[in-house]
């Protein structure tokens, strides 16, 4: 009696659930019970019934009760939020239909902490749940093999193996229990599941004269099966090599990725030094605080080139790691993304670091390329570039390494959003419009970045310029019977053994052991001058 008093007073559904809460504990202690209200007590049997008469004189639920503060949805939320189950206040009078009950559960569970809260114990609780994100960047290889060759594959098995079941119920008995094909159905679909679905049906059809199951079978089921079999492997065929094509392009991708990683990780040599380059997107100009519409017009036809590098290099002294990690930024007015312009920058990139004064180049021994396989970094042109000119301007082994096609990301596209960052933070004060304004967002934001973390990675940051006219003379690798498409690792190294100065050997992969195969080459050498 005493709650139907005092409910209609309390100013939110809040006040209430604390009120009724306070009224179950009291009927607790009266009780000697350590669980919670439950129905064959007496005291909460009187309050269901009490507060239900009270609910059901103030319908509808958007009623202000008697005309004081609380409304019946509110009266609703706080009985749910003080633990009364549904079924509980059915049974005492407090009539409540699933909708509404749905309605209060769920403001009862908003009502207690505000959205601030609400993300903070999400995000402290429940660390695996982000907020969703495109997925940029995405390999059109995998992405079809996984869309659309994958289940094309698996439709036309499925397609085939019924046809031969019909026919022959235990055809496939012995290739279900295999326990190689159980563990990959398990996992995923596989090409080599398919490849071996082919095999099988290949198999049973050269024994097929000393096939037991096929024993009982008639002249024409036989006949029938034989042409159900030719037409499988005729049909599948096509799908198991293109399978396999596409997954070869995935397990070039992930050995050259894991190489590429496992140096990263600590495996490479104290005395090496890993270089990986990138073309960032090009910035397009003029920006700043505010923007006319002149100025958004101009942004599709002015744009800076931007080019970055990841280097992990000997660091001077004796600290700890033994290398230290730079990111090397190039801004350019040059625009084009060809072969000849990406071997300039990537000098220009070796002669920042080996005048960086924390670098050690001294204890130099060998050097590591990565980049993707863009025509602009793996090119017979590149090739001259990174195994010939290199090794013996350098007099140091080089080493390049080229990432699987469309999976070319690492290092490099942090230092680049990084660079987002830096503009999206100098155009708030500063406008962008020319090259040096450029410069000065960049060095400004790396100088901050670097002031906050001083024992984090250095930036170097410096504006390229060709000059009025490119380098007049182009070398070119040739090799009999050499596709540059077919190697992701090559290794030029000084040699006084031969003509060029320089042995270059194909590892084909990153990873493989051994030294590689010995080439015979020759650089070819085209004389032309073009001007930027």
């Amino acid at each position: 009696d005493l709650a139907a008093l005092m409910v209609p007073h309390c100013e939110t559904a809040t006040d209430v659930s604390q009120l009724l809460h306070a009224l179950g504990e009291r009927v607790r202690r009266s009780n000697e019970s350590v669980g919670p209200v439950t129905a064959d007590t007496q005291h909460t049997a009187t309050l269901l019934r009490n507060l239900g008469q009270v609910r059901q004189q103030n319908e509808p639920a958007s009623n202000h009760m008697d005309n004081k503060t609380i409304s019946v949805h509110q009266l609703d939320t706080a009985v749910v939020q003080a633990g009364f189950e549904r079924a509980l206040l059915q049974e005492h009078g407090y009539t409540l239909g699933v909708v509404r009950y749905r309605k209060a559960a769920s403001s009862a569970l908003g009502s207690g902490s505000t959205p601030g809260e609400a993300k903070r114990i999400v995000k402290r609780h429940f660390p695996h749940i982000r907020r969703p994100r495109r997925e940029t960047d995405v390999c059109e290889h995998c992405r079809h093999l996984n869309k659309k060759l994958y289940p094309a594959a698996k439709k036309a098995m499925s397609k085939h193996r019924g046809a031969l079941e019909a026919l022959l119920p235990s055809y496939f008995h012995a290739f279900d229990n295999n326990p190689q094909i159980a563990r990959n159905q398990q996992t995923r679909e596989s090409g080599d599941d398919l490849a071996r679905f082919v095999r099988y049906i290949n198999c049973r059809n050269a024994r097929a004269s000393n096939d037991e199951d096929r024993a009982p079978l008639s002249g024409m089921t036989r006949l029938s099966l034989h042409q159900a079999e030719a037409r499988a492997v005729h049909k599948l065929k096509p799908h198991v090599d293109i399978v396999k094509a596409y997954e070869w392009h995935q397990i070039t991708a992930r050995r050259q990725g894991a190489y590429l990683q496992s140096l990263r990780d600590g495996q490479l040599p104290s005395t090496a030094c890993l270089i990986q380059t990138d073309f960032k997107e090009n910035v397009k100009f003029p920006l700043g605080p505010s923007e006319t519409s002149e100025e958004w017009h101009a942004q599709g036809k002015m744009s800076l080139s931007v080019f970055g590098a990841h280097v992990l290099a000997p660091r001077r002294g004796t600290g700890n790691p033994c290398h230290i990690e730079l990111f090397v930024v190039l801004v350019s007015e040059v625009l084009d993304h060809d072969a000849q312009v990406s071997t300039m920058y990537t000098n220009t990139v070796l002669a920042a670091v080996q005048n960086h004064p924390d670098v050690e180049w001294s204890r130099l021994t060998n050097i590591i390329f990565a980049a993707d396989c863009g025509p602009h970094f793996r090119s017979k042109e590149n090739v001259a570039h990174y195994c010939v000119t290199l090794p013996k301007l350098l007099e140091k082994p080089v080493e390049v390494c080229w990432l699987g096609e469309q999976h070319g990301k690492s290092g490099v596209d942090r230092c680049f959003g990084w660079c987002n960052m830096w503009i999206g933070e100098h155009i708030q004060r500063h406008v962008i419009h020319s090259i040096d304004h450029l410069l000065d967002a960049f060095r400004q934001g790396s100088t901050r970045m670097q002031t906050e973390d001083p024992e984090g990675a250095r930036f170097i940051v410096q504006k390229f310029d060709p000059g009025t006219h490119r380098p007049s003379e182009r070398s070119f690798f040739k090799s009999s019977g050499f596709k540059v498409t077919r190697t992701y690792s090559l290794v030029g190294s000084p040699s006084r053994f031969t003509d060029v100065g320089v042995s270059i050997r194909n590892k084909h992969f990153s990873d493989m052991p051994g030294p590689g195969d010995l080439m015979n080459f020759e650089i070819e050498t085209k004389t032309g001058q073009s001007q930027e």
